[in-house]
């Protein structure tokens, strides 16, 4: 078998699969060839269209708007972005149909030779006009922008450019003018406007000012009498806090008369509240000293007894009181729930201060309130008034302000449009090379790239050898070269053999090497198994399964094993010719009972090799396959001979191999590689798989000896099927199979 590293592989590959075979690096890795010539042919339309394109030349001038200003405030914060915004307006009006039309009239642009026979020179002049902001790379200035002007002769091109700025120009400064002017007049008008209605605003506000009861003001302009509720709130909040705390003590006292009056509960409410002082209205002061003094001499007592010098102490003051009040004090007569009465009473008197207090206090802030709402109606209709004629006197100055500058600028202010870079005669810009060129050879290379890659996705050969073994999961078992039938004139007088059993004609040549490599795979790849009885088949007629087997046969035979090759393709037979044996006796023969098996077989000239052919092609081959004499054959030729090859026909167009496949120890495939191979070849073994068949290996045929040092493969070629002669008893140019059309013959190929 040829090495990998001696034959070119004919699947659909030009160079090494790369990672990821099916992947458009791969594919146009693989056609690569294609790639280029649909570059080339597209660099000659570019270059083609460079040479037959109509030319078209270019002026261009570059202009600077300058905007005269003063130092008044006349434009707004944001100036600076809304001159940017103001460029790209005169980038708009300088290729305005409006300046070139005016252009057109004052220069006669229409009589130029460019123009003749055109209806509107203005359309043409605004659809070839462009420009761009600030000056490109020799000047990338915001205040500039460029203009450019195409057209088909380059002094033409000069001759309308400077007629479009002129006009651009002599349009800048009569617009304007006028502009000012209007300025100026809206502005008087708008004064005019503001000093009727401020006046106007000033009158009514005196007169409202005069009608209004706004005097009852506080020096910071507030409201009076909001200013006397706010205070009568506070004196309202401490008359309640006070009623609040004198319910408290009388509701205190209260339980302890109902508790019978306890001495210690009495010591804490009465010493400790002193809510009666002197200073409190409608009562006289020693009559709060009195008061205080029985509290006192109540605690005292309780503390250190009658005897006690304080007591006593305070006994004398409390009978000077008495005295003062001139008998009309409180005497202390009883026990003590008498001075409880008393007390009590003094707190109800107390709270009934409280409570007229608190009816006067809110009686004075119903009267202010009232007061406060009629004064705040005149106070809101004041200040907006007063905002009013702000508002109006803010605008009138602001008015003022800006007529006093245009009235000093108006000779001043204003843009100017500066030519800074002249038209010249246009230069050619149509049809650029670089730029044609480099756009056909993108263009190229996508369309290339893209046809290459549509081309590899609807090439369904195979690219690899691996790739066969990733699809079946089996070995590869040898390449077989296609066969050179040369054979010298003696060899052919000397044997009736084919040329194409090379392994006899020329046992040392590179071809016969192939199938020496076969018979090793074979004999020493067996797993184990005791192989004697071999199927050799094929999916499609013309897949050089019958050379393989006389090849593969003559190679056992040289090795001293005793071959039986059986032709058992009765339809279309071919082992009788390839070694120039008669056919009157052979495996129909046989299986129709009319000779002995040894009678039909015949000896070559080959040692130790037996050929059985087909003979006389039978009526019923598919049943006498099927016949327990074809097995019962195969038993006897199984102890008679070392090896038996069966070469059977292919396995799409009929049946016989499947019914071979499951009598026989292993089968071989054999794959001719063209572009139904894929789907072919994945039917058939799938067809023998599921009846059985040992497949031990495939062998892959039809490989062109190229470059000896080149791994891969090159498959040429194609077969016709001759089995289209026998199905259906009419020639077809369709094979009857599953899937369609047959490939046709190759002339060079071995012969099936």
């Amino acid at each position: 078998m040829a090495s990998p590293s001696e034959w070119e592989s004919g699947f659909a590959s030009d160079g090494p699969p790369a990672e990821g075979d099916n992947g458009l690096v791969s594919a146009v890795a693989r056609r690569k060839g294609l790639v280029f010539v649909v570059l080339v042919f597209g660099l000659g339309l570019g270059f083609l269209y460079s040479l037959k394109a109509e030319r078209k030349y270019q002026s261009t001038a570059q202009i600077l708007i300058v905007k005269q200003e003063t130092d008044l405030p006349l434009s707004s914060a944001e100036g600076e972005v809304n001159y940017e915004n103001q460029l790209s307006t005169h980038m708009l009006l300088a290729k305005s149909p409006m300046i070139v039309e005016a252009a057109v009239k004052k220069h006669d642009l229409g009589k130029l030779p460019g123009f003749t026979g055109v209806a509107n020179p203005v359309d043409v002049i605004v659809a070839n006009l462009t420009t761009e902001r600030g000056g490109g790379r020799a000047a990338p200035d915001p205040n500039v922008f460029e203009i450019r002007y195409k057209g088909r002769d380059p002094e033409e091109c000069k001759v309308v450019l400077d007629a479009v700025i002129d006009s651009y120009q002599e349009s800048l400064g009569s617009t304007y003018q006028s502009a000012g002017a209007q300025t100026v007049q809206l502005i008087e008008q708008a004064k005019d406007s503001l000093s009727k209605q401020l006046t106007d605003k000033e009158a009514a506000y005196r007169q409202f000012r005069k009608e209004a009861p706004l005097v009852h003001q506080s020096e910071d302009g507030r409201n009076l009498h909001l200013l006397r509720m706010s205070e009568i709130e506070q004196d309202r909040s401490e008359v309640m806090l006070e009623k609040s705390q004198t319910l408290a003590q009388i509701e205190s006292v209260k339980q302890i008369k109902r508790s019978g009056g306890n001495p210690e509960a009495l010591t804490l409410i009465i010493g400790d509240s002193k809510i009666l002082r002197p200073s409190e209205e409608g009562r006289d002061p020693l009559q709060y000293r009195l008061y205080d003094a029985m509290i006192d001499e109540r605690i005292a007592l309780d503390q250190y007894g009658s005897d006690h010098p304080e007591v006593k102490k305070i006994q004398t003051t409390i009978q000077m009181l008495r005295e003062q009040l001139g008998g009309q004090g409180i005497k202390r007569s009883g026990p003590i729930p008498s001075f409880l009465d008393l007390y009590l009473e003094a707190l109800q008197q107390e709270l009934q201060v409280a409570d007229n207090k608190l009816n006067n206090l809110n009686e004075l802030f119903e009267s202010e309130h009232e007061a406060a709402k009629k004064l705040e109606d005149f106070e809101i209709h004041d200040d907006t008034l007063k905002a009013d004629i702000e508002r109006t006197q803010e605008l009138f100055d602001n008015v003022m302000q800006h007529l006093d500058a245009i009235s000093l600028v108006k000779d001043f202010g204003g843009i100017r449009a500066e030519v800074i870079w002249s038209p010249a005669a246009g230069r050619q810009v149509q049809p650029n090379l670089m730029v044609v060129m480099s756009i056909a050879t993108v263009f190229s290379l996508m369309a290339g790239i893209l046809l290459a890659y549509l081309v590899d996705l609807a090439d369904t050969r195979y690219r690899d050898p691996e790739e066969i073994r990733r699809q079946f999961g089996l070995p590869i078992l040898g390449h077989i070269p296609v066969i050179e039938r040369r054979v010298s004139r003696r060899q052919r007088k000397e044997s009736k053999m084919t040329p194409a059993v090379c392994t006899f004609f020329q046992p040392s040549g590179r071809d016969a090497e192939a199938y020496r490599n076969i018979r090793t795979s074979l004999l020493f790849n067996r797993d184990g198994k005791n192989l004697k009885v071999l199927q050799v088949t094929s999916p499609s007629s013309g897949d050089g399964k019958s050379t393989l087997c006389a090849n593969l046969a003559v190679t056992l035979a040289q090795s001293g094993k005793d071959v039986l090759l059986i032709d058992a393709d009765m339809r279309h037979a071919s082992a009788h010719s390839i070694f120039g044996a008669a056919n009157d006796l052979g495996l129909s023969s046989v299986l129709n009972g009319e000779c002995d098996p040894f009678d039909a077989m015949q000896s070559s000239e080959v040692p130790h090799f037996t050929l059985l052919a087909a003979g006389p092609r039978p009526s019923n081959p598919a049943e006498l396959l099927v016949s327990p004499d074809f097995s019962e054959l195969l038993q006897v030729v199984r102890e008679k001979f070392d090896l038996v090859i069966v070469d059977s026909p292919p396995v799409l167009p009929v049946s016989d191999p499947a019914s071979i496949a499951p009598l026989v120890d292993a089968t071989v495939v054999v794959l001719f590689l063209n572009k139904h191979v894929r789907r072919n070849a994945a039917e058939a073994v799938d067809i023998l798989t599921d009846v059985g068949a040992n497949i031990i290996g495939l062998v892959v045929n039809g490989v062109a000896k190229k470059s000896y040092n080149n791994k891969y493969y090159t498959y040429g070629g194609r077969y016709s099927d001759p089995y289209g002669h026998y199905y259906g008893g009419k020639k077809s140019s369709k094979t009857q199979r599953r899937d369609g059309a047959r490939p046709q013959p190759s002339r060079r190929s071995s012969p099936v």
